[in-house]
């Protein structure tokens, strides 16, 4: 493996020193002017994704069904999908299912919750776009269990570091020859992230220091008596993504995810409340979008310390394509009544912003039919979006001028959600 997989210690404050080079796969570093759209909102509708909407409904029998907490993902021409919320993984089995994306076919099951030396902890996978091969935190501990898409059992990877690492770890990608990790070791005194590559055998061959020496955002988890604990999904549903706080009678502590998402050939990472999301590269780490808030935006260093006031905003979440961004944002804190949430739009190869009250959701001017609710993204760059069939229904029963379209003419109320997919 080429030792320029990684550069070691990339150094950030609100735009981090960019590495040198490229070879024309890097997505161009781009400004979101929220400012500047706010001062005249649009319209977020779905022919800004693409030029064509289609409609797939997933397979549905007695085996088959998907519950009222899922999340997916996609990779090739398939779609995984986990019977399960993004933050509560409950505490029964739960199915993680594998549908042909284009067919909506139930092709089959992946694996099974428990302890053995096959079995998961949690059915949530890391699903690489790129590769058709999942992985699953192992259920018997010490590392991840690898499944092929048609759910053959293909080993396990431990890698070589010691229990409070791994525990900090989470997976970026997986290949035959490289597997590549994140571990975060941000604390109350250090914002921390290690970008770390290892063989299949377990080795580390390579590694990326991100953020290093910088002050954390202090999340001490100690409490006085009982705490609740707080997610907010708004607005985009199924995206596998929340906001999330704990909270006792003295505080509320924000945890800062950090969400990782495979962008063209580039991994990209963007903590909560920072209004940068770093590319990690062949090259190197670079800021790849700069969210501009024109001065109201919360800042990242007061994480913690504050909680947003009433007028400041931040980025509450964000999905990619290689050459558009969606996004949502929020003024005001997510947890008061009077907030105000708002969706985006960013286009790349025009530098354009458009933002919109995310009451309005995204509007189907390709198809005519409800809102598109958008969930991830393709690796050739398809938006896919999920709607369930309570949703449908409630929107059929508040649009009866629709006519109901040929794709739910044998449906009912039981059956699985539908595929919503924009391509160009």
């Amino acid at each position: 493996m080429n030792k320029s997989l990684l550069y070691a210690a990339c150094l950030c404050t609100g735009i981090m020193a960019a590495c040198s080079g490229g070879d024309g796969s890097q997505t161009a570093t781009g400004t979101v002017d929220i400012a500047g759209a706010m001062k005249n909102p649009g319209e977020v509708t779905t022919s800004q994704f693409g030029s064509k909407i289609s409609f797939v409904p997933l397979e549905t029998n007695d085996s088959v069904l998907v519950s009222n907490k899922f999340s997916i993902w996609t990779t090739g021409s398939k779609v995984v999908l986990s019977n399960v919320g993004n933050i509560s993984f409950g505490t029964e089995d739960a199915a993680v299912m594998v549908f042909d994306i284009n067919t909506g076919k139930f092709l089959n099951n992946i694996g099974q919750r428990g302890q053995g030396p096959e079995d998961y902890q949690f059915p949530i996978p890391n699903v690489d776009k790129h590769y058709d091969k999942v992985s699953f935190t192992a259920g018997s501990g010490g590392g991840r269990v690898i499944y092929s898409l048609d759910g053959k059992y293909l080993g396990k990877f431990s890698p070589q570091v010691d229990a409070a690492q791994l525990n900090n770890m989470q997976m970026l990608s997986m290949t035959d020859s490289v597997t590549t990790m994140i571990e975060n070791n941000s604390g109350d005194e250090s914002r921390m992230l290690v970008i770390r590559s290892f063989d299949p055998t377990g080795r580390q061959i390579d590694s990326c220091v991100v953020f290093e020496g910088q002050p954390s955002q202090a999340m001490s988890l100690n409490f006085s008596g009982p705490v609740t604990f707080y997610t907010y999904d708004e607005p985009f549903t199924y995206s596998g993504h929340s906001i999330a706080t704990v909270k006792d009678s003295q505080k509320t502590i924000l945890f800062v995810g950090i969400s990782r998402e495979t962008v063209g050939n580039e991994w990209h990472i963007h903590e909560e409340f920072c209004d940068t999301v770093f590319a990690i590269s062949r090259d190197g780490a670079r800021p790849s979008l700069i969210f501009d808030f024109g001065g109201k935006g919360f800042p990242f260093e007061e994480v913690n310390k504050r909680m947003p006031s009433a007028s400041e905003m931040y980025v509450t979440q964000l999905i990619e394509a290689p050459d558009k961004a969606l996004f949502s944002f929020s003024e005001g804190w997510l947890g008061d009544d009077n907030h105000k949430t708002y969706i985006g739009i960013f286009d790349r190869s025009t530098g354009k912003t458009i933002v919109a009250d995310a009451k309005n959701g995204i509007r189907d001017d390709l198809g005519g039919f409800m809102p598109f609710n958008p969930v991830t993204t393709t690796a050739d760059g398809k938006w896919i979006g999920i709607l369930t069939m309570e949703q449908i229904d409630e929107w059929l029963d508040e649009n009866p001028e629709v006519n109901r379209p040929d794709w739910l003419a044998n449906s009912t109320a039981e059956d699985n959600p539908v595929l919503v997919i924009i391509s160009d």
